[in-house]
């Protein structure tokens, strides 16, 4: 699945089985439409303002039946 969204994630390489540790992962969120496809991904670098004019678009699409 991560090749797939092209999705990047590290486990530190001294790892012990029961211990806590940080992943290192990207940072990004998928919109999917309503039959499953995928639309849009958002990094970070995205504002709330852009990501909400983006979803707010395709949400509009939908409801209109135009994808």
């Amino acid at each position: 699945m991560c090749k797939v969204y092209h999705v990047y994630f590290s486990t530190p390489p001294n790892v012990k089985p029961g211990k806590d540790y940080l992943v290192d992962h990207s940072i990004l969120f998928y919109l999917m439409a309503p039959n499953g496809n995928f639309v849009d991904a958002f990094e970070k670098i995205f504002s709330k303002d852009e990501v909400y004019t983006k979803v707010h678009s395709y949400m509009t699409e939908w409801a209109w039946g135009k994808s």
